[in-house]
């Protein structure tokens, strides 16, 4: 997985993407920079609700978060399928048991997900510190407050919340790998692979905003996006325990399923 070539790619069409957001936050510093009537404003240039996984402020958060799921099967959720194919499963198999296996197999996916998401993420709060102000993460200024993700540690202790952000990151790049390799035991497709978790998730978004109009004039209730579910900002309530039950139980179901099917899979 270190070596194949698609998680280089990967890495750099997330860090590309993640970039997007460095050069709007510049050009944003410069205008408030260039027009000294507007300065009051820019105490809302906060690095820690501007960058990448900031108050969703910047088009290019929104591509990263909404490629989010593609981004981290691209790499390697496909070897297992591929592997198969070539006969190189059948190798494998005489000199290690099934279920090291699919063991090494599904660790492999896991990390290659969550390298490239978490690589993207390092890397833009890292450029970002060269361009945007540390100004106070007060209340008033971030679009965060009680009921969502860690919002007392966002705003006592900004850079520990980026530390977990970017973990959490890393994690859902893992789970959502993860989805694509449990779906390559049913398909025999790499495209439709590599592409299973972003349908997924961005089908339930559609699904989950067309059930929230139907209950519009509620308040107050837990975001249920799939895709909102990856920002640690959310348009509706994303406290962290909701967010990791989520994480944990989808990450239960797919190895569940995973070595279920992996196993009673003649070609496996």
């Amino acid at each position: 997985m270190i070596k194949s070539r698609t998680l280089a790619f990967s890495i750099l069409f997330g860090v590309a993407i993640s970039m997007i957001n460095v050069i709007e936050n510049f050009t944003l510093k410069q205008w408030f920079l260039d027009v000294p009537a507007k300065m009051p404003g820019y105490a809302t240039l906060s690095i820690f609700t501007n960058w990448i996984d900031g108050s969703q402020s910047t088009a290019g958060e929104m591509i990263f978060f909404t490629v989010f799921p593609l981004l981290a099967s691209l790499p390697f959720s496909w070897s297992l399928l591929n592997e198969k194919a070539s006969g190189y499963t059948n190798h494998i198999l005489t000199r290690s048991t099934r279920i090291n296996y699919l063991s090494a197999k599904f660790i492999a996916v896991f990390l290659s997900g969550g390298i490239v998401i978490s690589t993207a993420m390092c890397l833009n709060f890292a450029i970002n510190a060269w361009v945007l102000p540390v100004t106070p993460t007060t209340p008033q200024l971030i679009a965060s407050g009680d009921s969502y993700f860690l919002s007392v540690l966002l705003i006592n202790s900004p850079i520990i919340y980026v530390v977990i952000r970017i973990l959490t990151g890393f994690v859902w790049g893992g789970i959502l790998a993860c989805l694509s390799l449990v779906v390559s035991l049913f398909l025999h497709n790499t495209v439709l692979t590599v592409l299973s978790s972003f349908i997924l998730m961005f089908g339930g978004s559609i699904l989950s905003e067309t059930l929230s109009h139907s209950t519009s004039g509620q308040t107050g209730h837990l975001e249920t996006s799939p895709l909102q579910l990856l920002h640690g900002i959310t348009f509706n309530y994303n406290p962290a325990w909701y967010v990791w039950t989520i994480m944990l139980g989808l990450l239960a179901i797919e190895l569940s399923v995973y070595f279920v099917r992996g196993t009673s899979d003649e070609m496996v």
